[in-house]
């Protein structure tokens, strides 16, 4: 008896309930409180914590760290709610959802590593063909772009990676294996949210990973950042991915550090039109199941439509929007593998529009809704720092990013384009600035590489149906100012299937000094510093 009574005592201390959480919401809830204040220093949960179908609730963390014990669930998922803040508390889990080591053997392209002490053991989890190469002092290594590969694993501490491509790898470097599952903060189909004073430690996805939103997000200081305990890696993804939602977002002073992706990812979805029905019905398909979507519950009755022929994705026409409805045609699931290059397991979605006025749109044709796209956002006094992919990574318009720090990272800082092609993530940029940031050390592993087509610290884009495309200059009514943007290999600002951009009193220092051109393999010629490629109106002050 007295085992049983020590061993629940010591239980209890540790916080593990699976539902601890969960029951404190579920009971406030229901007794009309708005809000909890949590009480103990840790809490360690094998359940996600659940706000579904809430409203005007307050979870104040009073500075208590959330532990998560398995490494492949979200920590909060919010659905269905709206009026949620969420403050003051760290997300981490044990155990971690990635595992680190050093190089102990290195032979021509292949080398072996072995785990660190105290971190996750290799399993098929980890036989990914890609790690994350960082020097021996634990930041990324400068001379290595993205490592790709494959891993043979010699036991569940040791494993032999066999190097695609030209990396220098020595015998002390450091190695992160990661995969990628859900997200620390899952928010689905909610209204208004706000997050403040938040760390992430660790995160199996995208830290905070937001679709279908009906109302503005707000953070402010949430940082991601390494734990102090010889962690090599924060998020195994992006720190903050907001898509397919409407009301804008606010994102100040906040920390994106040692990301396995982009700080911030802004944009909408691109969508089909699968078959026309008469001049205003058109229906699209959306290669995920229908329980997995909601644009009825985001695109609203006079949104604008935007809508582009394949292959440049010129804009060929606009239209506002009238109603949309699921289909009851399922015979359309079978057109989605002809749209969609990426596509999901779940499904698919078949969707009714009809547009307020006469369109004269083929089928075949794209379209997308900016109202959707994060529109009118503001991200500014946030310190951007030693991480894999881009700082600011944006699809969508009206927007402002001013008083930024971005240092170190592997590509470029802000880039403003839509990725077309291959992700199918829209639309053109346009009324974006761009103010007051302060870039150094962008670039050094990745902005120079051949097939680079973001090869500029500050950069616009469009990823086309391939070279045989002409670009087209949509990407419009930009400014660009007053930003110092130093030591980068890579171009200080490359512009690219733009129209109307003004580059003002911008300080440019040791930027394009690479020896070979970055993205000569995607036609772009004439290297600079400021660097023009198939472009118009730009106006240098």
């Amino acid at each position: 008896m007295k085992r049983f009574i020590i061993f629940f005592l010591i239980f209890s201390l540790s916080g593990v309930y699976a539902s601890e959480l969960r029951d404190m919401i579920k009971a406030a809830v229901a007794e009309n409180r708005n809000s909890i204040t949590l009480e103990k220093k840790v809490y360690r949960l094998r359940k996600s914590v659940l706000l579904e179908n809430v409203k005007n609730f307050t979870i104040d963390g009073s500075g208590a760290e959330i532990v998560m014990l398995k490494n492949d669930i979200t920590a909060f998922k919010l659905v269905n709610s709206e009026s949620i803040v969420i403050k003051n508390l760290s997300v981490d889990y044990d155990p971690l959802p990635f595992t680190q080591g050093v190089v102990t053997e290195v032979n021509g392209s292949k080398f072996v590593f072995t785990v660190d002490n105290g971190y996750p053991k290799l399993n098929k989890e980890f036989r990914k063909s890609y790690i994350h190469l960082f020097d021996a002092a634990g930041e990324w290594k400068k001379s290595s772009a993205d490592v790709y590969g494959s891993m043979k694993i010699i036991s569940s501490d040791k494993a032999e990676f066999t190097v695609r491509g030209n990396h220098v790898v020595e015998k002390g470097d450091r190695v992160v294996v990661n995969f990628r599952s859900p997200s620390a903060f899952s928010m689905s189909r909610c209204g208004k949210l706000e997050f403040y004073n938040i760390n992430i430690y660790a995160s199996p996805g995208v830290a905070f990973h937001g679709r279908y939103g009906r109302g503005k997000a707000v953070f402010e200081n949430v940082r991601i950042i390494r734990k102090k305990d010889g962690r090599l890696f924060a998020s195994c993804a992006d720190g903050i991915n907001l898509a397919t939602s409407s009301g804008g977002a606010v994102i100040r002073n906040c920390e994106f550090s040692y990301l396995g992706d982009d700080g911030i990812n802004f944009h909408s979805e691109l969508l089909p039109v699968a078959v026309r029905r008469d001049g205003k019905k058109f229906a699209f398909v959306y290669p995920y199941g229908q329980f997995k979507t909601h644009f009825e519950e985001v695109f609203k009755t006079g949104d604008e439509m935007i809508f582009v022929r394949p292959g440049d994705y010129k804009i060929i026409g606009r239209a506002r929007l009238e109603s949309i409805s699921v289909s009851k045609d399922r015979t359309l699931e079978k057109l989605a593998p002809e749209f969609f290059p990426v596509r999901g397991t779940s499904g698919v979605s078949v969707y009714e529009v009809t547009a307020a006025e006469e369109i004269d749109i083929p089928r075949g044709s794209f379209f997308y809704v900016p109202a959707s796209g994060v529109e009118n956002f503001e991200i500014s006094n946030n310190y951007f720092h030693d991480h894999r992919a881009r700082g600011i990574r944006i699809m969508s318009s009206r927007g402002v990013i001013e008083n930024n720090r971005f240092e170190r990272l592997k590509t470029a800082a802000v880039t403003l384009g839509g990725e077309f092609n291959y992700w199918r993530e829209s639309g053109w940029c346009s009324n974006i600035i761009v103010r007051n940031n302060i870039m150094r050390e962008i670039g050094y592993s990745s902005i120079t590489r051949a097939d680079n087509y973001v090869p500029g610290v500050i950069s616009t884009f469009a990823r086309l149906d391939g070279r045989k495309y002409k670009p087209v200059p949509e990407n419009r009514d930009l400014l660009i100012e007053n930003n110092l943007i130093s030591d980068s290999p890579g171009a200080a600002v490359f512009l690219y299937a733009a129209d109307n951009v003004t580059l003002k009193n911008n300080r440019i220092e040791q930027c394009a000094t690479a020896d070979t051109i970055p993205g000569k393999n995607l036609g772009y010629r004439n290297f600079a510093p400021v660097w023009i490629q198939n472009s118009g109106n730009i106006i240098q002050k």
